[in-house]
């Protein structure tokens, strides 16, 4: 009956995205990116100072150069039967991250209602399902998995914590082919720019922090930053500072490597992104490992704090606020809870991920 409910809300969420995909800002995020890709193509410098706000890495216009060289129409289309079959690969690999036996399609179904299975025109979903990829097969497929981690590097802020995690585990084959991925397309970014790979990291960098630093950009909906929106640090400053402190947790986890060593540091690393960086509700796709590490790893008080965590994301307090009781009541005393729900969600699931003791061969805590 509990798996049934999931499917229908996990369907219910996937045809919501579907009808409302050429909505709002997503759609002009899509177009952006198409964008600067056809800039490249064109043998312009998409990163070109003083005004580009191009934040994505070359290695990503590369990737996305197909898409960027044909109709939008087609673009678009092509990218919705995408978003199908990468919701399918999430859901599946997910059940897979934890032994949840029987509770496994439970799990995966419910990880389908999140937010960013209802965001179509994006492309978050295309760099975590091969990051996730790399993980879940890294034993069997250790080269295989180097590729996709690759692959997904196309935003480093979602690829870039499995990368991590494959270099704490000390995974070396893949660590190798998921550095050659990018570093390959760089090299194909640099022949059509006819740039040198200093110029053109330098024009990226310069571009990174003029999006992320300008004062119209939407602020993120996981990210501590803006507990910090008093002081005199830029945003991009305020980030790595944050990172920086939380690494200590991830420190403490590489320090301790118990038996959920894997898991449990994947699903820090991840938090740890959506905690320091800039991310808006279709980048909770990475609390996905620590979801699966609270129900499945944390013993009952982890699992009560995942299951909250997880109806927490799912119920979607700060779009459910903006759209439905904001526009009918205005504002009210619990906006600030509603606008920080994913933000203490994806903290406690932080600390869980820190402090939880390891589980015994049983499956008591130890």
């Amino acid at each position: 009956m509990l798996l049934a409910a999931a499917l229908l809300l996990a369907a219910g969420n996937l045809l919501f995205g579907l009808l409302f995909r050429r909505d709002g800002e997503h759609v002009a995020d899509f177009l952006l990116l198409l964008q600067w890709s056809g800039e490249w193509l064109r043998g312009s410098n998409p990163y070109a100072p003083p005004h580009s706000l191009a934040d994505y890495p070359p290695n990503a216009l590369v990737s996305i150069a197909p898409l960027a060289a044909i109709a939008l129409n087609h673009a678009a289309a092509l990218w919705t039967l995408l978003h199908l079959v990468l919701t399918a690969a999430a859901g599946g690999m997910a059940a897979r991250l934890a032994p949840f036996g029987r509770s496994a399609l439970l799990f995966g179904a419910l990880v389908l209602c999140l937010p960013p299975f209802r965001t179509v025109l994006q492309f978050s979903l295309a760099s975590f399902v091969p990051a996730l990829a790399g993980f879940v097969f890294a034993d069997r497929h250790p080269r295989l998995a180097g590729v996709a981690i690759g692959v997904s590097l196309v935003k480093p802020h979602i690829g870039g914590p499995v990368l991590l995690w494959a270099i704490a585990a000390r995974r070396w084959q893949t660590v190798r082919m998921a550095l050659a991925v990018p570093a390959a397309l760089f090299v194909v970014y640099l022949i059509r720019a006819r740039q040198g790979p200093l110029q053109a990291v330098a024009d990226w960098v310069e571009a990174l922090g003029r999006a992320q630093n300008r004062p119209d950009l939407v602020a993120g909906e996981t990210g501590l930053r803006q507990l910090l929106d008093w002081g005199p640090l830029a945003r991009t400053e305020a980030q790595a500072i944050i990172a920086g402190l939380l690494g200590a947790g991830l420190l403490l986890i590489w320090y301790r490597r118990g038996r959920d060593f894997d898991l449990r540091f994947l699903a820090a690393a991840c938090l740890l992104s959506l905690l320091s960086f800039r991310h808006l509700s279709y980048n909770l796709l990475l609390a996905i490992p620590a979801l699966a590490f609270a129900l499945a790893s944390a013993g009952a008080a982890g699992r009560a704090i995942g299951a909250a965590c997880f109806a927490i994301l799912i119920a979607s307090p700060p779009s459910v606020w903006r759209h439905v009781v904001e526009p009918r009541f205005g504002e009210t005393l619990v906006d600030s809870l509603a606008m920080h729900a994913y933000r203490v969600a994806c903290a406690a699931l932080f600390l869980l991920c820190v402090l939880a003791r390891e589980r015994a061969p049983g499956g008591d805590t130890i």
